[in-house]
């Protein structure tokens, strides 16, 4: 898999947006407990597939 820099660069700057929103919102100190919430999150998602019946995600292939 190749690794696009902007694609990575994006990906970033919209946790952190989605971060502070949920910072804000739910009032919580830490900002960077929700950076790292959200990073894990999104790490463990593909490992659920039962999470994602019905939501039409494809996972990718490992070959």
């Amino acid at each position: 898999m190749v690794c696009n820099m902007n694609q990575t660069f994006y990906t970033f700057k919209i946790c952190l947006l989605l971060a502070e929103q949920l910072t804000n919102k739910f009032q919580i100190q830490n900002r960077d407990f929700v950076v790292w919430a959200l990073e894990f999150y999104r790490s463990t998602w593909p490992h659920y597939p039962h999470k994602l019946m019905g939501s039409g995600y494809k996972p990718m292939s490992l070959s």
